[in-house]
């Protein structure tokens, strides 16, 4: 087991070991449903690191021993708060502290930046939870992970795709992808991961069946993963059954590395 490790700025030659350290940290059926656990993850990380100096919304630290990598934590910069998108520790690094001093320094980063409040999101089951409740976060979301097969039927009178053919070029490289649907009936934000799913994070365009019909026409053989907060009223007649659920964790950053310390 590293002993001595050290935290530092990720860069482009970690992202391998990196996703790496994604896909065993994370049991298939939540890899799946996510970002980074589409097949080319390793490139959009690739990607993220090549401009986190020059104004990316993201910043990967690292721990490090010797040539292992012992965990990551990305920190995502949002209009209001910092979000640690993405947590993880290697086996190895159980028991040193890694977690710990990861949070901290990206929360001090938070800080010289500004920020003032952080956010984690946390599958249902995982016991990091309590850990996070201990350091001042509180939960202050539940969203609902459910999928279900699009309906088909009649397509309405006027579809507008925005960004479509740019989505494809993304798709192809990173493996997720989003683009714009407007009809008549509203205007909506579709997102696409691997071969399987349209993702859907607003109730919205869940419960617009002109909706529904296009994505159904345009690729019928993925179905539709709606990633909703609890509260939100979804077509009882589309049969969705959940396949995960998170919980969104806030806090203040000042109060986390008080208890941090």
């Amino acid at each position: 087991m590293a002993r001595e490790w050290c935290v530092r700025k990720a860069g482009i030659d970690d992202a391998e070991n990196i996703s790496r350290l994604i896909n065993v940290s994370f049991i298939p059926e939540q890899r799946s449903l996510c970002l980074y656990g589409c097949p080319g993850s390793e490139n959009y990380i690739k990607d993220l690191i090549a401009i986190q100096d020059r104004g990316g919304d993201s910043l990967f630290l690292i721990a490090v021993g010797g040539e292992e990598l012992l965990g990551f934590v990305e920190i995502r910069r949002l209009a209001d708060s910092i979000c640690l998108n993405y947590m993880a520790t290697a086996e190895a690094a159980r028991g040193l502290g890694v977690y710990k001093r990861l949070m901290k320094d990206a929360l001090l980063l938070g800080k010289e930046e500004s920020y003032q409040k952080a956010f984690h999101d946390v599958f249902f089951g995982n016991t990091i939870r309590d850990f996070h409740e201990r350091i001042g976060y509180k939960v202050t979301k539940t969203f609902l992970w459910r999928a279900t097969d699009l309906p088909s039927g009649m397509l309405p009178p006027r579809i507008v795709l925005t960004n479509l053919p740019q989505a494809d070029v993304i798709h192809s490289r990173y493996g997720f992808s989003q683009f714009g649907l407007t009809l008549d009936t509203g205007s909506f934000t579709v997102g696409r991961l691997n071969t399987m799913w349209f993702r859907a994070t607003a109730p919205t365009i869940v419960n617009n069946r002109d909706a529904l019909h296009v994505l159904k026409h345009l690729e019928p053989s993925r179905s539709l993963l709606s990633i909703c907060e609890q509260e939100a009223v979804l077509p009882t007649d589309l049969n969705f059954r959940q396949v995960l659920g998170s919980f969104r964790l806030e806090g203040e950053i000042d109060q986390i590395l008080t208890q941090l310390k």
